[in-house]
């Protein structure tokens, strides 16, 4: 019974002094190793709704130029015919949108949010040429949630930890547009800029995009 509620109160611990407290009612390294491991993934997934949450506010003033922070929200698990059903007409990634605002966006752009600690090595490898497994596997999943709508590009949008967002898209038109950089993400072009550089263009939303 200890060991279980220890485990328990892991999970949701905050307080460093508290978490050292309940690591010393821990009988063995095996299960201290096991509960940190699940303080960290616990902690990731915390900080990644944290992440949707604000890209969802952030998306939402710029497009409504700053009237209405919830022209979109954080959409909870996966599947989009789900979500439909339930009255989001607009809706394709991770974000979606009850207002016809925020539904000019989605009909263009199926938006991807990813939340990670540290890519530096990563991007490093994107920016000179070489394989960048995570980011790949980032980019085939924001590919994966386009398939069953048409002409819709992927943007995947990727914070990591205490810095600002940057994006991937395969919209040639944006990404011309903007101060980004091409290179080859996976198989595919992709092109890549800053989530800043991205709100400052103006909202105009239309059958071709931004």
């Amino acid at each position: 019974m200890q060991r279980i509620k220890a485990t328990i109160i892991l999970r949701d611990v905050t307080d460093s002094r508290l978490f050292e407290r309940t690591l010393r009612l821990l009988p063995d390294v095996k299960q201290v190793v096991g509960c940190v491991k699940c303080l960290t993934a616990t902690g990731a997934r915390r900080k990644g709704k944290q992440w949707e949450t604000q890209a969802a506010k952030e998306l939402s003033l710029w497009i409504s130029a700053g009237k209405d922070p919830h022209v979109f929200t954080r959409r909870s698990g996966s599947g989009g015919s789900g979500r439909d059903k339930r009255g989001f007409s607009g809706c394709c990634g991770d974000l979606q949108s009850d207002k016809p605002l925020g539904q000019q966006l989605l009909e263009w752009y199926c938006i991807e949010l990813k939340f990670y600690e540290d890519l530096t090595d990563e991007l490093w490898r994107f920016f000179t040429g070489q394989k960048a497994p995570t980011l790949a596997g980032f980019w085939k999943q924001a590919c994966k949630a386009v398939i069953p709508y048409e002409n819709r590009h992927p943007l995947l949008i990727v914070k990591i930890n205490n810095r600002r967002p940057i994006c991937f898209t395969s919209d040639a038109r944006l990404g011309r547009r903007l101060r980004s950089y091409f290179n080859i993400l996976g198989n595919d072009n992709v092109w890549c800029f800053a989530f800043d550089c991205f709100k400052e263009l103006e909202p105009i939303i239309g059958r071709r995009g931004l």
